[in-house]
């Protein structure tokens, strides 16, 4: 899985703005639109809201598709508040960290339970909680149908 921080760094692609096609305004229903399935528009030609195949939204400079809503990408990095969407809350450090290997006994956790850092939104997600800055906590390895994750590989540099 990339971290946190090469997600972000992946999803945007150089692009400074809330979303990968230089639209910063998760109110521009047809700028999110190119580029993501979210709550907004995930009806779109199904009876109701579903993970959609990837590919039908325009990938971002780098080529990478569905980086916005669709399913909540898991990352490296681990959440050690108990699950809660709190930014604050998420570990992170100043260098790419992958936080700890296991979230605390927080009250209300369940014991030995994993948090990671949750990134991109999904389907069921407004607008704003698709943009590449949003982080979420979640449940790693739960089999809701929200979830999903990316595969990284290193490069080799010669």
């Amino acid at each position: 899985l990339p971290t946190d921080a090469q997600w972000e760094i992946a999803c945007r692609a150089g692009c400074p703005f809330a979303f990968n096609n230089g639209c910063n305004d998760y109110e521009d229903a047809e700028g999110v639109a190119d580029v993501a399935w979210t709550s907004a528009n995930a009806t779109e030609g199904v009876a109701w809201a579903q993970v959609h195949p990837v590919g039908l939204k325009a990938p971002n400079a780098w080529d990478l598709y569905d980086m916005h809503g669709n399913v909540l990408e898991y990352t490296l990095d681990m959440v050690t508040n108990g699950g809660t969407n709190d930014y604050a809350n998420v570990t992170t450090l100043q260098v790419d960290p992958v936080g700890p290997p296991y979230a605390y006994n927080m009250p209300g956790a369940e014991t030995g339970a994993e948090y990671c850092v949750g990134r991109g939104g999904s389907f069921q997600n407004n607008p704003v909680d698709c943009r590449a800055a949003k982080r979420f906590s979640c449940f790693r390895w739960s089999s809701g149908v929200i979830n999903g994750f990316r595969v990284a590989c290193p490069a080799v540099i010669k």
